[in-house]
């Protein structure tokens, strides 16, 4: 079992990552944190509970540098 990915919601809002999302993608996969996958897997559900709307992004280390 190894951690695949995290969720978390934008409500009354588009699921679409935000700079601090983006931020976090960035300081998780740019430097020796601890976290040691190629791939980050992030969902995000917004909208209403009478309209849910999700995203799914994966990000990849070699984005964020060697």
């Amino acid at each position: 079992v190894s951690f695949v990915g995290m969720w978390h919601t934008h409500p009354q809002a588009q699921p679409i990552p935000s700079k601090t999302d983006l931020g976090a993608m960035k300081e998780l996969l740019g430097q020796d944190t601890g976290f040691f996958g190629r791939w980050f897997l992030m969902i995000i559900v917004g909208g209403t509970s009478k309209t849910p709307s999700l995203s799914a992004n994966v990000f990849q280390r070699s984005d964020y540098g060697p």
